[in-house]
């Protein structure tokens, strides 16, 4: 938490900062640090800030000669600004002559629902106020209010994410055994293989033979103790029956019904381990902690242990040669502890793309000898030819399809949950979603041409019915397919629509049902 040496208390509670002090939070400067004082801080929850606003400022110039308006945009910017300064306090120690943190700069993701009430002239004096609503993985949604000698003159939301820098970025415990031309991406503050070598040789590897991905950088916590009582309370599907040596996947959601965490959920008889979806395993931890008392020990597995995963028509017989091919006729979601070479690992049946997929948790050096010699029988496959796999059968990827504005039912992720579980955390509002016949909800779409950019307008006719959330090309159909959240009544296959982006390019697009492709393992048999 931001803790200057100058720092003045508040009355109630929180720090003042002047602009010498905003500086060291914020990157911006002359004539765009908007902010002159900020008189409440109190991260991460709530900010309260001052512009003065002069007729010196350059924009008065043209806005407008005759009469000088603070542009709304300003006033929006001046709040994103105060909401950038919330989100820079919460991990900082700067000090006054020190430069903002490159991984906690604020970028603003979306404008919601903004109302503008009055003009704001040369004089007045504007209260800025932001208070953090939700967050979600990387992107947090605050609630803003400016106003004019107590009365209101704007107030909406706005979404904000953090940018982060690669080098601080955790790239999992196998980064140094990776091809020397490996790209790199960003993937919910994670620092992931995007591609090895080609995304179609990737991809092409899921689809016809055999992939082999490295999730060693995912999250892994072990359970001990009083394990079932408590997974049954946090987890959205029923775990009272899940038997020792099976695997489940779920979600696990927070009191307003928005995703924590999709994981998978491994039982033994006396513990169980937790994978977390990429840069989400903090809050899991946290949630589970809050909820867990006594009778339960977490710990942490990441750096000393992680995971591989061989996904594919053919892993079979790539995990057959490496490890003992009795082992790949496994049932699906189960999931047994195995002898390699004298060190114990978990073994399991399951995936993400539709093909026959098995997952390998164990301890680093054990996975560093593996993928040494599964990467001869497999081909190392980054995230994009992953993420297009899990599209293409309508798997969730939670850090594209998830927003603020768009939760478990309009994502249409609500088979990850049990409607008919009594009690777990997040129930209510999911049942208020899937009772409103209003809400948003999701649609696949296909087209020919280019690329389409999340946020394009989704249109029926001349009216704009929905937002394209996510996009992917798909070498089996030599197409582009996508994600839209659309109006419920439209949220059918079959229908002719339009994609129009920014600048008022587009395509025109089909909805359609998944499985938007068929898996090749369906009609090929483990042998």
């Amino acid at each position: 938490m931001y803790s200057p040496a100058s720092e003045k208390p508040d009355p109630r509670g929180g720090v003042q900062m002047d602009a010498d002090q905003i500086m060291c939070l914020l990157p911006h400067r002359s004539p765009f640090l908007l902010l002159d004082r900020v008189i409440l801080l109190d991260p991460p929850a709530r900010a309260v800030g001052l512009k003065n606003v002069t007729i010196a400022e350059p924009w008065f110039a043209g806005h407008f000669p005759a009469r000088a308006i603070l542009p709304g945009v300003l006033v929006t910017e001046c709040l994103a600004q105060l909401a950038g300064v919330l989100i820079a306090a919460e991990k900082t120690d700067a000090q006054p002559e020190s430069e903002a943190a490159p991984d906690r700069i604020g970028l603003l993701a979306e404008v919601k629902q903004f109302r503008y009430r009055r003009p704001i002239v040369p004089g007045d004096q504007l209260r800025l106020e932001v208070e953090l609503r939700k967050q979600i993985g990387n992107l947090r949604e605050f609630g803003c209010q400016a106003s004019v000698a107590g009365v209101r003159a704007a107030h909406g939301a706005l979404v904000v994410t953090t940018l982060q820098e690669d080098t601080e970025m955790y790239a999992g415990t196998l980064a140094h055994l990776h091809p020397q031309d490996t790209e790199y991406r960003d993937v919910a503050g994670t620092r992931l293989p995007w591609t090895f070598s080609d995304y179609t040789t990737e991809y092409n590897a899921i689809r016809n033979s055999a992939a082999l991905f490295d999730h060693t950088a995912v999250g892994l916590t072990r359970l001990s103790g009083d394990v079932i009582p408590l997974l049954q309370r946090v987890l959205a599907r029923d775990v009272e029956f899940l038997m020792p040596e099976r695997c489940m996947v779920t979600l696990m959601l927070d009191n307003d019904g928005q995703p924590i965490d999709l994981m998978t959920v491994y039982a033994f008889d006396d513990y169980a381990i937790l994978e977390s979806t990429y840069g989400r395993q903090d809050a899991t931890r946290k949630h589970i902690a809050e909820q867990a008392g006594s009778a339960v020990e977490i710990t942490a597995l990441d750096g000393e242990w992680g995971m591989l995963a061989i996904e594919g028509p053919y892993s079979w017989g790539a995990v057959g040669r490496v490890l003992d091919p009795a082992i790949t006729a496994l049932p699906y979601e189960s999931v047994m502890e195995v002898d390699y070479d004298g060190t114990p690992i978990i073994f399991s049946r399951s995936g993400f793309t539709g093909e026959y997929g098995y997952k390998i948790i164990g301890p680093s050096a054990t996975l560093a000898e593996l993928w040494e010699r599964l990467r001869t029988e497999a081909t190392p496959t980054g995230q994009q030819a992953l993420e297009t796999a899990m599209l293409e059968v309508r798997q969730p990827v939670l850090h594209r399809e998830i927003a603020a504005d768009a939760g478990v039912v309009a994502c249409g992720i609500q088979w990850l949950t049990d409607p008919t579980k009594q009690e777990f955390i997040g129930r209510a509002p999911i049942m208020a979603q899937l009772g409103d016949a209003t809400s948003p909800r999701m649609l696949g779409l296909s087209w020919q041409g280019d690329d389409l950019p999340a946020g394009s307008d989704v249109l029926a006719g001349d009216t704009v019915i929905g937002k394209l959330r996510v996009s992917v090309f798909s070498p089996s159909l030599s197409k582009w397919l996508g994600l839209a959240t659309v109006d419920p009544e439209l949220a059918t296959p079959g229908l002719t629509l339009d994609l129009r982006g920014p600048g008022g390019y587009g395509s025109e697009a089909v909805s359609v049902s998944s499985p938007y492709v068929v898996p090749t393992s369906w009609s090929t048999p483990i042998l």
